[in-house]
């Protein structure tokens, strides 16, 4: 699976797939968007309680990061990579 087929994570996916807690990502995921490197794009899918699921996506800098180091094909499009939440 690549970044342009996700779009969209939430710190417990984040958090699940790098085997790290919740608290750990959220810290780290609060340093990348204070970079300007992703953004908070809404709250809680189908949670009733407790800290409302932030939802994150990469932002155009994350994007042009990644590209820079070849994580990210150079040809694809921002709308490709990019949420349009």
């Amino acid at each position: 699976m690549t970044v342009n087929q996700v779009k969209i994570l939430t710190v417990g996916q984040v958090a699940a797939i790098f085997h790290k807690s919740r608290q750990v990502i959220r810290r780290r995921l609060h340093d990348l968007e204070k970079g300007g490197l992703v953004e908070t794009v809404g709250t809680r899918f189908g949670r009733a309680r407790g800290r409302p699921e932030n939802s994150l996506v990469l932002a155009e800098r994350g994007v042009d990061i990644l590209k820079e180091r070849g994580l990210l094909d150079q040809a694809i499009p921002y709308e490709k990579v990019l949420s349009c939440m």
